[in-house]
């Protein structure tokens, strides 16, 4: 008996240590593979950091806001504060920026794929596979290299940085016990992402998506976020005011750009797409500065068709966002945190590795939910035929009011599909079924519980009511 004691308290005090040992191994992951970086001078864009004043007066208030990326500029004038014009101590910053959000990554997807939604249409092995693989994905993905590496492009890390948070904050539970609380810190944190880069502006769409496609099904939640909504919209049309003032006269962007007119950069984003799309599944050639050659119209180099390709992949994700919503989502994710970048708003560069940064999130996450589902189609073909046998046997004898066939049937279509699947939860739901119509309603009960246990749908529940309102009227 003690053996058997000291055999689950090993087993709790691994489960409880496993995202310690889970959180340092991604920690390190990222130091190991960007720690020769710790080691470059500054390149570029970074040498402006080292002009005399650049840094010394963003600590004052009033300087700091002046800029458009006020809170980043902090961050810089912080490392020259406490280490001056030391390179290592930029680099170390951008790294462990890089690490946290990693850290940051998991917990957004650990806290999702435990909903009940979504809880049922992974299986647990895909389920950790993308919760704990994903990260890795992410922290050692060769595309990250400009983003980690060049410190000018610390705006890429920070503001991805207050993005998750928010993000891990609107997929808490706060949201419904504490709305305005969780509304005033998604919205702080919202604005702490675009002071540190503009783009981050894509962020109450997200949200918007993450929850009509992942959260809710039947928009009651929607109704518990509208304070978060709210405060969001009222912070996006200020931001987006800012923003365009702040863009007008920059030097690298904007509709006054002389070498780059907005048409041919719209044209030319089409295809740009595709190259990062290219980039992201085969990171190889990567580059830092692309060579683009541009569209002078929709006709010129294919514009159309990379298009064309643009319209049926949101096609395609809009159309299986029921069946395979991580993978829709996904999609969605991607393009929308590109499209700040890669729309009709003119910057200097067609294509830059960095913009890949948040957006290689939404990659990620279809990626692995499509592979899932590839998965899953294959493993459930030799089963499936049999299981809708008896299925529909089953269902054929309830019509027929055979009801104790049909429990027999039902059962044994339990026994073929993978416990706590879709399946599973909709063959229990019809054992409950057999079971009521025979006045059984206790084992009803059971089943219908056990189904809203895998999926929480509104027809388990009404029948769970009906099942106990029967069971008490006959006691």
């Amino acid at each position: 008996m003690r053996l058997g004691v000291r055999t689950l308290c090993t087993r709790n005090t691994w489960s409880d240590f496993f995202p310690f040992f889970y959180g340092a191994a991604l920690v390190s992951l990222g130091l190991w593979i960007y720690w020769p970086s710790l080691s470059g001078p500054f390149l570029f864009d970074d040498t402006q950091l080292t002009e005399p004043g650049a840094l010394a007066g963003v600590l004052n208030p009033r300087a700091g806001f002046i800029n458009s990326r006020p809170l980043l500029m902090i961050t810089y004038a912080l490392n020259y504060w406490f280490t001056g014009l030391n390179p290592f101590t930029f680099h170390l910053v951008n790294v462990l920026l890089h690490c946290l959000n990693g850290l940051l990554l998991w917990r957004v997807l650990e806290a999702l794929l435990v909903r009940p939604t979504l809880a049922s249409l992974v299986s647990p092995t895909w389920r950790s596979l993308i919760v704990h693989g994903m990260p890795l994905l992410f922290i050692a993905s060769p595309i990250q290299t400009e983003s980690v590496a060049y410190i000018s492009s610390r705006s890429e890390l920070l503001a991805a940085t207050f993005y998750l948070l928010a993000l891990r904050v609107f997929v808490s539970r706060w949201k419904e016990n504490r709305p305005w609380i969780a509304a005033g810190l998604v919205g702080f944190l919202y604005a702490c992402s675009v002071s540190s880069k503009q783009h981050a502006l894509s962020l109450p769409l997200a949200i918007l998506l993450l929850d009509r496609l992942l959260l809710s099904r039947d928009g009651e939640q929607t109704k518990q976020t509208l304070p978060i909504y709210s405060v969001l919209m009222a912070e996006l049309l200020l931001g987006a005011i800012v923003v365009a003032r702040s863009m007008i006269a920059a030097p690298t962007a904007g509709f006054f750009l002389a070498s780059v007119k907005w048409p041919d950069y719209l044209f030319t984003q089409f295809r740009v797409y595709f190259l990062y799309l290219r980039l992201l599944a085969a990171p190889f050639g990567l580059n830092a500065d692309y060579d683009i050659v541009a569209s002078q119209s929709l006709w010129d180099r294919l514009s159309w068709l990379a298009l064309s390709g643009l319209i049926a992949l949101v096609v395609a994700a809009v159309s299986c966002r029921k069946r395979v919503p991580l993978m829709s989502f996904g999609t969605l994710f991607f393009l929308l945190t590109l499209a700040p970048s890669s729309s009709f708003f003119p910057l200097l560069d067609y294509a830059a590795e960095r913009r890949l940064y948040l957006p290689s999130i939404g990659f990620f996450l279809a990626a692995l939910a499509l592979a899932a589902a590839i998965w899953h189609s294959t493993r459930k073909l030799p089963w499936i035929a049999k299981y809708r046998a008896h299925n529909n046997l089953g269902v054929e004898y309830i019509r027929r009011q055979r009801y104790a066939d049909a429990a027999e049937a039902f059962a044994r279509a339990e026994q073929l599909v993978p416990p706590g699947s879709a399946y599973h939860a909709h063959i229990l739901n019809n054992l409950g079924l057999s079971y009521a119509n025979r006045g059984m309603y206790a084992q009803a009960i059971e089943c219908y519980e056990n189904a809203i246990r895998i999926m929480d749908a509104a027809e388990f529940q009404a029948n769970l009511a009906i099942a106990q309102a029967r069971l008490a009227k006959q006691e």
